[in-house]
């Protein structure tokens, strides 16, 4: 019981771990446009996979995972992976698009409309 309480999803030692990579991971400066983009999309997936509606359907409608128990377990750890990589896929592309047709531009004019009054109002602050 004592243990189930310090290993448990709210535990000690979880917090500690999460705060230590969270630690780890501010410190570290690095600017590179693929991890970016692969870090965004990674997101999106998560975001659209974890929907309610979505998951439903993703893991008991299109693949679901209990039919494949009975066949051997090369052939379940195929189905699963394969079947884990074409959601990845098929999410990235959806976030991507939607970024790009719908939320870029729109992001893109409201950040540069921000940053001009923000220009502007600090500008005439600090020449006076």
């Amino acid at each position: 019981m004592i243990l189930e309480k310090l290993t448990g999803i709210y535990g000690p030692f979880t917090l500690f771990t999460a705060t230590v990579m969270f630690c780890i991971f501010k410190n570290i400066n690095w600017h590179s446009r693929v991890v970016n983009i692969f870090a965004h999309t990674t997101f999106g997936v998560y975001l659209i996979s974890d929907n309610s509606f979505v998951r439903v359907f993703l893991w008991h409608e299109w693949l679901p995972n209990g039919s494949f128990a009975d066949t051997t377990a090369v052939n379940y750890l195929i189905v699963v992976l394969l079947g884990s990589l074409l959601v990845y896929v098929i999410c990235s592309l959806i976030d991507l698009v939607g970024y790009q047709l719908i939320f870029g531009q729109l992001f893109n004019r409201l950040s540069n409309f921000l940053d001009n009054r923000l220009t502007r109002f600090l500008g005439k602050k600090y020449e006076s």
